[in-house]
C-alpha cells in the first residue's frame, strides 16, 4: 500500500502547489491561504502548502465540497443580486426519525467516538452535512 499512496500523495501534492503558483504574483500581496474542498482534508497537503508557502493556512472545519466553498466566497463578495434560492444538500431520508432512533439505541457522543475508533461507523450526519 504504501508504495502506492506515498507517490500519489507526491503527486497531488505537486499539482495543487503548482496550480496556486500560478497565482504567484497574486500569492505576493496575500496574508494567508484558504484552503476548501475535499482535497483540504488532506492534512499532508496542508503540511506542504504550509512548508511551500510560508504563509497562514485556513482551513474550515468543514472545508469539504457541500458549497462551503461557495459560502466562503459570498462572504467576502456577495453575488450583485440576491439568489432566492440555495440548495443546501439533501436531507437524510429517515431525518424526522432520527432522534428517536438515537434515543431508543441509547446512542451517545462516547459510543460513537468508540465506533469510530473500531472503524465501525462509515458517515455522520448532522441536518444536512455529512461530517
Amino acid at each position: 500500500q504504501l508504495d502506492f499512496a506515498a507517490p500519489s500523495q507526491k503527486v497531488m501534492e505537486d499539482l495543487v502547489i503548482s496550480a496556486i503558483r500560478r497565482f504567484e504574483a497574486t500569492l505576493d500581496r496575500a496574508e494567508g491561504l484558504v484552503f476548501v474542498g475535499g482535497l483540504a482534508f488532506n492534512v499532508l497537503l496542508n503540511a506542504a502548502l504550509l512548508r511551500t508557502f510560508r504563509r497562514p493556512l485556513h482551513v474550515p472545519c468543514t472545508p469539504g465540497d457541500g458549497a462551503v466553498s461557495i459560502g466562503g466566497a459570498w462572504t467576502v463578495r456577495p453575488p450583485p443580486q440576491r439568489r432566492s434560492l440555495q440548495f443546501l444538500g439533501l436531507r437524510a431520508p429517515d431525518a424526522g426519525e432520527l432522534k428517536l432512533k438515537a434515543i431508543e439505541s441509547g446512542v451517545t457522543p462516547q459510543r460513537v467516538a468508540r465506533l469510530l475508533r473500531q472503524h465501525f461507523v462509515v458517515a455522520v450526519v448532522r441536518d444536512r452535512q455529512e461530517l
